[in-house]
């Protein structure tokens, strides 16, 4: 990447290279390549288009590591794990020959870098991790820092006698800064070196037995018989969840193959205030990934009926059977997927009023089949942004009733999101649009779309929404209450909605505009982060405003 333009090229193509670390001058790469016989080397390529220079010899195939390069671009170190511990190695560019620094050892060696004659590297000879240095001259090993529960991953400043590492505390790893002045480094003597032995203390403390004998060992023979892919009742995790119009209470099952896959919840629908209940079966022992699922709907729905407004209440329970065909198309920094699926589903209706539905009988059965097709092209966010800086999500939904029935009905939906980066860092600002269409004869398919914020759900047969959001963080607290309670950041997000109502002879505007205020934070120390607030909406048809709390999950 050239930092000064933001522009990326590919050197190489359908490698496996690994950790490449590049001169000085800029005009090589050093970087370990693993083959797909296990092999594994260092290897020097042309900055430029990716042409190999050079390989360093490895005749006992050491697994290598860090390389990390001299000022003068002359020469690399790197780390070489064998069945007898970890060295540190140099390579010699021009010559190309490699010279055993440290021997192999079992106290660790990892993040080598050059400073003059000295190699600085991480190491817990004292039992410790501290920054050490070998002389590359007499390899004469020296302690750099003294730190009482750690340092690690030194790096030095070019130019200059200044150390950056890695300062553990009871807080997490800090960045500290030091001088470096070999002339008050502490010597190391050789037979420090393999002072520690871990292994020889929890042998003494194993029953009094050698654990590292085999004869020692109690033998004991365990029956072998088939895996049963009937047992896949296996409920391991429950989650709530959130979604733009629904939330709820899931529980999740899956098999040790992970080949079926069960799940059973609870949800509230937001458009139409109701609650359902569901149960999921996926069997993946195929492709494409067949779909069963049982659901119990409760259904509400505000139409006009005449020249007024009726509310619809009826219960709906069906069982559906269905293809599903995730494919994945990730790579780098981006996660793309295109979801194809189709369905087809028993339904049989019931609790409804007789005044609104014509030639309708109670526990009337209708089929309606139902396809969909998703995609995602996500790039991935850095941890500190508020959401991503850009992709693009697009979603299709088709569902009708072919088959002559009582009931009858046809539904169209689709909706896009458009991430793009903000004025400043870690800002963001999301366009989305969707449309919403239905040919109701006399049967209501549920609605998917998001109605403008701030108003209430209304029928319409055919919507037209779009709008956009604009977040930004506002402060970072880091603010605790003990265990409880821990305020991580507050964020803003603007937003404008603007729905269109379409139908014949209706045509008439949805608009409104706010601001939201989030809090992330978590409670009793659990890693799942909430987010929690209040929203400000005001709506332009009839200049109304007011607020309205929030809360989020972050999984759905």
């Amino acid at each position: 990447m050239d930092l000064k333009n933001g522009s990326i090229q590919t050197i190489s193509h359908k490698k496996r290279f690994f950790t490449p670390a590049l001169s000085p001058d800029g005009k090589y790469i050093a970087a370990i390549s693993f083959s797909a016989k296990r092999e594994s080397r260092l290897i020097l390529l042309n900055r430029q288009d990716g042409a190999l220079i050079r390989q360093a010899p490895n005749p006992q195939n050491r697994i290598l590591k860090a390389p990390a390069w001299s000022a003068d671009g002359e020469k690399i170190v790197f780390t070489a794990q064998s069945a007898a511990g970890k060295s540190l190695c140099l390579f010699n560019r021009r010559s190309g020959r490699v010279k055993t620094i440290l021997r192999e050892t079992w106290l660790g060696i990892s993040g080598p870098v050059f400073f003059r004659n000295y190699i600085l590297f991480s190491s817990g000879m004292s039992g410790i991790d501290n920054i050490y240095a070998v002389d590359t001259l007499n390899a004469q090993i020296y302690r750099v820092t003294s730190r009482p529960f750690g340092a690690f991953n030194p790096s030095v400043v070019p130019g200059t006698d200044e150390l950056l590492f890695n300062d553990y505390s009871a807080d997490g790893y800090k960045i500290a800064r030091m001088k470096l002045a070999p002339q008050t480094w502490q010597s190391v003597p050789a037979t420090a070196a393999p002072g520690l032995n871990y292994a020889r203390e929890l042998k003494e403390q194993e029953q009094g037995a050698n654990i590292l004998e085999p004869e020692q060992i109690p033998q004991k023979q365990y029956a072998v018989s088939d895996y049963n892919t009937a047992a896949w009742i296996n409920v391991h995790s429950w989650l709530l969840f959130s979604d733009p119009l629904n939330r709820g209470i899931y529980f999740i099952s899956n098999n040790i193959l992970n080949t079926v896959g069960t799940g059973a919840g609870i949800f509230y629908n937001r458009n139409e205030s109701t609650l359902g209940y569901n149960l999921n079966l996926s069997y993946g022992g195929f492709f494409p990934i067949i779909d069963f699922n049982v659901q119990n709907l409760f259904r509400s729905f505000t139409v006009r009926h005449g020249t007024q407004g009726a509310t619809l209440y009826w219960n709906e329970t069906s069982a559906g059977l269905g293809l599903r065909m995730p494919l994945n198309f990730s790579a780098g920094n981006y996660r793309r997927t295109l979801i194809l699926s189709a369905s087809v589903r028993g339904v049989r209706f019931g609790g409804k009023d007789l005044r609104y539905f014509n030639n309708v009988s109670e526990g009337s059965l209708f089929v309606p089949f139902y396809y969909s097709l998703r995609f995602a092209n996500l790039r991935r966010a850095a941890l500190m942004d508020v959401r991503r800086q850009w992709g693009q999500t697009a979603e299709f939904v088709y569902e009708h009733t072919p088959f002559k029935s009582d009931l009858n009905s046809r539904h169209l939906f689709s909706r896009f999101y458009f991430y793009l980066p903000g004025i400043s860092h870690h800002q963001s600002l999301l366009l989305n649009g969707s449309y919403e269409w239905q040919d109701a004869v006399n049967y209501y398919f549920q609605p998917l779309l998001e109605y403008p914020r701030g108003y209430r759900f209304r029928y319409s047969a055919s919507f037209l929404k779009s709008g956009f959001d604009y977040s930004l963080p506002l402060f970072y607290p880091d603010w605790s209450l003990g265990g409880w309670f821990y305020l991580k950041r507050i964020k803003l997000n603007l937003f404008y909605d603007y729905g269109l109502n379409l139908e014949s002879g209706n045509m008439k505007p949805v608009r409104s505009m706010g601001a939201e205020l989030w809090l992330d934070h978590h409670w009793f120390s659990l890693p799942l982060e909430l987010e929690g607030g209040g929203r400000f909406y005001y709506r332009q048809e009839d200049h109304k405003s007011g607020y309205k709390l929030l809360i989020r999950l972050p999984l759905h």
